[in-house]
């Protein structure tokens, strides 16, 4: 009877994780992908003046004479080298773009992650590419989901056979 319980308790909690992995499959093709697109519409471009850049791993830190302590940051990834950034120099000025669903926090932040940056001369990350890494990051998430779902749903079929021979088992011994 003991065993039964724990095999009962095993299956529930599998197919509860399968679902719960369904679930943030779909979160992550629809609902989360279509509120972060970026576009012109959804974003505020500002100018402002290089004070200092730093470079940390696939992130670029520019400090802007505007914002004082809060840099903008830009989490570069596959998107772009950040050699592109080392054109930046003190004094020049960038245009970047923020999400407008930041704009009432924006004073508050201590870090301001861009959309797009560019310069008068050159276009260092542009929103199609921004919107190009976001695309990526879900498939590489929506492989995961799958690999996860697969693995619970193959334990609860598991748990389920387990179950229907545990009580064939029973009934054979009556």
């Amino acid at each position: 009877m003991k065993r039964k319980k724990s095999t009962i308790f095993c299956l529930v909690l599998f197919v509860i994780l399968f679902i719960g992995m369904l679930g943030n499959i779909v979160a992550v093709n629809t609902v989360m992908i279509d509120s972060r697109h970026v576009s012109e519409a959804n974003t505020t471009e500002f100018s402002a003046t290089v004070e200092n850049i730093r470079v940390a791993g696939r992130h670029v830190f520019i400090y802007l004479e505007e914002l004082g302590e809060s840099p903008i940051i830009s989490n570069t990834g596959d998107l772009s080298d950040t050699g592109d950034f080392s054109h930046l120099q003190n004094g020049q000025t960038v245009y970047f773009r923020t999400e407008d669903r930041l704009l009432e926090r924006l004073e508050e932040l201590s870090l301001i992650s861009i959309v797009s940056l560019r310069t008068e001369a050159m276009e260092i990350v542009s929103l199609s590419s921004y919107n190009a890494r976001l695309l990526e990051s879900r498939v590489g998430l929506t492989k995961v989901g799958i690999t996860f779902s697969l693995i619970f749903l193959s334990l609860a079929i598991y748990f389920a056979v387990r179950l229907k021979r545990e009580r064939l088992y029973f009934i054979s011994e009556i």
